[in-house]
């Protein structure tokens, strides 16, 4: 998989239409990617309906410091994806050196 830098914005001569199928279609294609091979650590993934941008996922760590806890996260993709990254937060509370108290 390509990395996209989070610099990188939307091409010139690409349309808002265009952009707003160019990322639906990448989440689809995601999203089945996902399907076919989830990771043994992500218990659940709810994606709605109505919010195709919004997955809302439950992990269960299988090694230690974390493998007793269960932590949902909320990924989010921005209208301009993939050009730029999906905003992820923690939910439910987490104690990391990498996460403040807002979950980001």
């Amino acid at each position: 998989m390509a990395t996209i830098k989070s610099s990188e914005s939307v091409p010139e001569n690409i349309t808002a239409p265009q952009a707003s199928i160019i990322t639906n279609l990448r989440i689809q294609k995601e999203r089945a990617q996902l399907a076919r091979s989830k990771p043994t650590y992500i218990h659940d993934i709810i994606i709605r309906n109505d919010n195709q941008k919004q997955w809302d996922i439950m992990l269960l760590p299988p090694r230690p410091p974390y493998n007793n806890g269960m932590f949902r996260l909320r990924i989010t993709f921005p209208s301009d994806y993939p050009f730029k990254p999906p905003h992820l937060y923690f939910i439910t509370p987490i104690y990391h050196p990498n996460i403040d108290e807002k979950g980001q």
